[in-house]
Formats: C-alpha cells, structure tokens, sequence
C-alpha cells in the first residue's frame, strides 16, 4: 500500500512535474496492491486532470466534508472519497503551556520587527483591541503568500489602508 498527497506528484502513469513519484514507479519498488491518494484543495472544483487522476486510485483520503463534496462534484467517484481529518496534538500544541516565541524581546532577537509596534510600545488600551492574524499554508509560489503580505501591509499600513 502507498499513501501519496498531491494529485500533480501522483506517478499515473507519470507525475505532472518534475519530483519524486508515487508510488516509486521503479526497482526495486512493485506494483502496490492499493493505492491512496491523500490530499486537499482551497476550491471548490477539481480540473478534469485532477478528477481523472483521483479515480484512478483505490481511495482518496481529504480532510473537510467541503473537499468530499467538492470532489464528488467535480466527477471523483463517491465511492473512492473519505473524509479522514487532518490531526492536532494538542499535549504539544497548547496555549497553556507554550511559551510564546520572543519576536520582540531586545535581550534575545529572534527577528526584526518590520511593521507595527512592539507589545512593550503598545499602551494597555492598544493590547484591549489587539488581534492576532494567521495564515497557514505551506510556503511556496503557488500559495500566493505575496498577495497575502501585500494586502496586509495595505489594509494595515501607518497611513490608515492608503
């Protein structure tokens, strides 16, 4: 069995650009006896490339019921489709016990503050109205991160969104 993310790096017969494929289609690799392509999509259709390559595996693992539908729709046989969802450690990742990342303690510099204030510059008041923004997503061109950065530095600029 072989678990592969990401219809595009799927090897069926070949992947659509240049990376390591799978399943490993050479020696000393086999034929797998099943095959499961986990992956996801921010939208809300599969090309018809995508949707081909999608049923040409035993099953394909997503992670919301909004992708299950969204490949049902796009032409991905129901069958083939489960919602399996994305796991948080959440002994690991928890608020209460993690120490934030000190971005902005001149003591120990972990970054170079590049807009706004640092919390110490922030008055009380300013801290009663903050708001934290997140975007997460794997970091490469595709994503689109650009756009995201651009448009805060727009909306959240010192001259008020000018």
């Amino acid at each position: 069995m072989w678990v592969c993310s990401e219809p595009g790096a799927w090897a069926l017969p070949k992947a659509l650009y240049s990376t390591t494929p799978c399943p490993p289609n050479s020696p000393p690799f086999k034929k797998p006896l099943f095959l499961i392509g986990r992956t996801t999509f921010e939208t809300d259709r599969l090309s018809a490339s995508h949707v081909e390559r999608c049923n040409k595996m035993d099953e394909v693992w997503v992670p919301t019921e909004f992708n299950r539908l969204a490949f049902t729709q796009s032409g991905v046989h129901p069958a083939k489709l489960f919602k399996v969802p994305e796991p948080v450690d959440v002994d690991l990742f928890d608020p209460a016990i993690t120490t934030p990342l000190p971005l902005h303690d001149p003591a120990n510099p972990v970054g170079k503050l590049i807009f706004g204030k640092a919390p110490s510059e922030s008055s009380s008041s300013d801290n009663n109205n903050a708001f934290r923004f997140l975007s997460v997503f794997k970091w490469e061109a595709r994503k689109g991160w650009e756009i995201l950065v651009r448009a805060y530095l727009r909306e959240f600029s010192a001259r008020g969104g000018e």
